[in-house]
């Protein structure tokens, strides 16, 4: 299971480069800063990711005294091009320190982003390294620092400080005109246990008993909390905001969180209460912004009478489905993007104001009495779990209630290869089933993957269905009614893959072919960290490697229902996929590229992902629960390799 991921979080995945030695760096023995390279001269033990980049030893222009690396990246093909240092003998001993930082200044035209990597020599399935990134306009020097322990601001691989094979300094891919850099310095310093200082946007605040302003809210400090536009006066009476707009578009009152941003994540939508004091009628419109981006606006349905008052309420789901442009409209080489004014890009744990302003750009006076976050259930439709949300003549092909006392085995297996995460053994102990449900346990035991007394031992134990060479279909309706884990750190999916059968080859990773027709279907898919209402859906196809392509969403916002189920759903025909969620149509794409190759379905529960928490052993074990799996076939569309299938012997899951 292959996510979106963003460039910065990206970076990790770089490819290591093969280790040196002989670079003439210095060893550890004190706490005083420690420097880590000489480029005084042509260093001996750097390697670089390939012919694509150069590198020259020489001062800096303005200071002779100073003697700097010289990078060049030629146009090329790598991901992450750069450089690697090893020390001499094979591993540097920085345990009096807590960081490593590098001096960088950017000689290319181009604004660029460099990330520095501290590397162990342990495992790399393990990913053991820590790692930030910094950008840098053209021109502009600055300063990079890994943190040990930390990657990319959050808790990472604990390092060994004491044991570090290789620092790497690279950047992003060059497509076009050559990226060029200067390495002026590389040392340790700092003390063992250093953190990095905390970047004030990245305090999350959580309402007081839901409420951002008004009820049981705290004061307002209008110094911190209050920004005005366009002319507007934005005052604070006690919790409570007065906005003053002048006739502008621009105007508008913005209501911050007393510090960073607000933490909405057990919420769906914020309900704002407010109250006309101006002398005419007035129309208030009001959105909320975040690090990804805003909601939709909010506009009452008729002007407010003066002195009166009214609720509106700003949902984090869109009224716009996400709809993805198609492959010939995507930009050459890139991944079809979300079509603009449709879904939405808002991050409800990063949402840093309430902004206040009047339709028609008329002035106006607000008083905005409170702001509480809710949460409330989703309203189901009655066709839902009974049969597809489009007309047509369907059969039902499987329905997976799983009430029985044990797992179908004719549909399911419970074991097989992970590669979806490197610290978690699958176990069939771990799929529990009782009460009409199934659940995927994830849980800190030790454990020997597929329950294989010689298999290799981990330290937590996750469930795994997968109907891999047992069920497949091409087209179709496809539903399963679950409930996520609430435990920070984890990802769980409800998932399909290409499975062209037996009779096409034995080997799995040509049955599984993303290629050639074959495609990645991510129905649900969920970061904890993200909280109950917020998933992502996604597609792959063209392998997993420098052909991949991929386009979803990664902020599926809905409510579930009133036990706390989501029921999600694929709709999937000939040149479409359609995506839903208790009923309603989340995310649309017609392309001649939506997947033509019979798929088996899948549900994991790995730990990780690319924009997640790090495990808490305290809040576990944590349970994905699944209520039922049902499907339908279009009876035009039906083949005969749908349904069950006879696995030869010895057949495992993908």
């Amino acid at each position: 299971m292959l996510l979106l991921m963003n460039s910065k979080r990206a970076i990790l995945a770089a490819a290591a480069i093969s280790l040196c030695s002989g670079f003439g760096l210095l060893h550890a023995e004190d706490a005083a800063p420690l420097p880590l390279a000489d480029f005084s001269s042509a260093p001996s033990g750097l390697t670089t990711t390939g012919t694509q980049v150069t590198t020259e030893a020489k001062p800096d222009p303005s200071s002779a005294a100073t003697p700097c690396l010289w990078v060049t990246v030629a146009p090329g093909p790598a991901g992450y091009p750069g450089i690697k240092f090893a020390p001499p003998g094979g591993a540097w001993n920085l345990s009096k320190y807590g960081f490593v930082k590098a001096k960088i200044v950017n000689t290319s035209s181009k604004k660029i982003s460099v990330a520095l990597r501290i590397d162990n020599p342990d495992d790399w399935k393990l990913n053991p390294w820590n790692s930030e990134v910094m950008w840098l306009q053209p021109g502009a020097n600055g300063e990079v620092k890994v943190y040990f322990g930390i990657n990319f601001g959050k808790p990472g691989w604990a390092l060994k400080p004491e044991n570090v094979s290789a620092i790497q300094i690279f950047t992003n891919k060059t497509d076009k005109d050559e990226t060029t850099f200067r390495v002026e310095s590389i040392e340790a310093g700092g003390s063992p246990g250093d953190k990095p200082p905390v970047d004030p946007k990245s305090v999350r605040v959580l309402p007081k008993d839901g409420f951002l302003i008004g009820g049981k809210s705290d004061p307002i400090d209008a110094a911190v909390q209050l920004e005005a536009k366009a002319g507007t006066t934005v005052t604070a009476e006690g919790n409570t905001v007065k906005v003053v707009l002048t006739a502008n578009k621009e105007a508008a009152g913005l209501i911050k969180p007393i510090k960073g941003r607000w933490d909405l994540r057990q919420g769906s939508e914020v309900r704002v209460k407010l109250r006309n004091d101006g002398t005419e009628a007035a129309t208030p419109r009001l959105l909320l912004t975040s690090n990804g981006g805003n909601t939709e606006s909010v506009t009452a349905a008729s002007p407010i009478a003066p002195g009166a008052e009214q609720e509106l309420t700003v949902s984090f789901i869109p009224k716009a489905t996400a709809r993805i442009e198609s492959s010939a409209s995507a930009a050459k080489g890139k991944n079809p993007q979300m079509v603009a004014d449709t879904g939405t890009k808002f991050t409800s744990d990063s949402t840093s104001a309430l902004r206040v302003a009047s339709s028609n750009a008329s002035a106006a006076t607000f008083t905005v009495r409170s702001a509480t976050l809710a949460n409330p259930p989703a309203v189901l439709p009655d066709w839902l779990g009974k049969r597809p949300p489009v007309t047509g003549e369907w059969v039902q092909t499987l329905s997976e209630e799983f009430n029985g006392p044990a797992i179908d085995e004719t549909v399911w297996h419970v074991k097989g290869p992970n590669y979806y995460d490197k610290v978690s053994a699958y176990s069939a102990n771990n799929v529990i089933i009782g009460d009409g449900v199934v659940k995927l346990r994830y849980e800190h035991k030790k454990t020997r993957h597929n329950d294989d007394p010689a298999g290799k031992e981990f330290d937590y134990a996750t469930g795994y269905l997968s109907s891999y060479g047992k069920w497949v279909q091409r087209y179709g309706y496809f539903e399963a009614r679950l409930k996520s884990p609430s435990a920070p750190g984890l990802w769980p999916a409800f998932w399909m893959m290409p499975d062209r059968g037996v009779k096409f080859a034995p080997e799995q990773w040509k049955r599984a072919d993303t290629a050639n027709g074959g495609m990645e279907f991510d129905i649900f898919e969920a970061l904890t960290r993200w909280g109950p209402n917020r998933y992502n859906v996604a597609m792959h196809w063209d392998g997993y490697k420098a052909g991949h392509k991929a386009t979803g969403s990664t902020a599926i916002y809905v409510q579930p229902d009133k036990d706390g189920y989501m029921t999600t759903g694929l709709l999937w025909l000939p040149g479409l996929a359609v995506f839903y969620c208790n009923g309603v149509e989340v995310l649309r794409w017609e392309d001649e590229r939506v997947c033509n190759v019979a798929s088996n379905l899948l549900f994991t529960l790995p730990s990780g992902g690319w924009d997640n928490d790090s495990l808490d052993n305290k809040k576990l074990p944590s349970d994905f629960v699944i209520d039922y799996v049902r499907v339908w076939q279009r009876k035009d569309l039906a083949t005969p390799a749908d349904g069950k299938q006879v696995a030869p012997a010895g057949t495992t899951a993908q």
